[in-house]
């Protein structure tokens, strides 16, 4: 996770560029393989998640991914997450580890895969 040091707005520019890289990776993966699309944006989630402005972002970019594959349920989910996001990251209440996606309650927290987790403590 960020370091006390460091302020809540300033994302890591390691991180910043990791979650930038998977968000394109997704949508250039969007119209061949979207489940490998839904792995990169909740990659990026999870990167994302306490900054606000990134983590909103993922999940712009999740709504854009449900309208792709018309699913009712991840578009509705994701637009109550676009809303909350921001709120939620500047309050620090946010479930570490959750993916972001809309089959996964808003509040469920998940261990960080080592990759990630080794990424988020640069």
């Amino acid at each position: 996770m960020p370091s006390d040091s460091k302020s809540p707005d300033s994302i890591p520019s390691e991180v910043d560029a990791h979650i930038r890289s998977l968000l394109d990776s997704a949508r250039h993966l969007t119209k061949d393989d979207t489940d490998q699309a839904w792995s990169q944006l909740e990659d990026a989630h999870v990167l994302a998640q306490v900054w606000a402005r990134p983590h909103i972002r993922v999940h712009v970019a999740m709504l854009r991914l449900g309208f792709i594959t018309r699913d009712p349920k991840e578009v509705f989910g994701q637009l109550i997450r676009v809303v909350v996001a921001g709120p939620g990251s500047k309050s620090g209440k946010v479930p570490i580890g959750n993916t972001g996606r809309a089959r996964e309650p808003l509040t469920t927290t998940r261990p960080l895969r080592e990759d990630l987790r080794e990424l988020l403590e640069l």
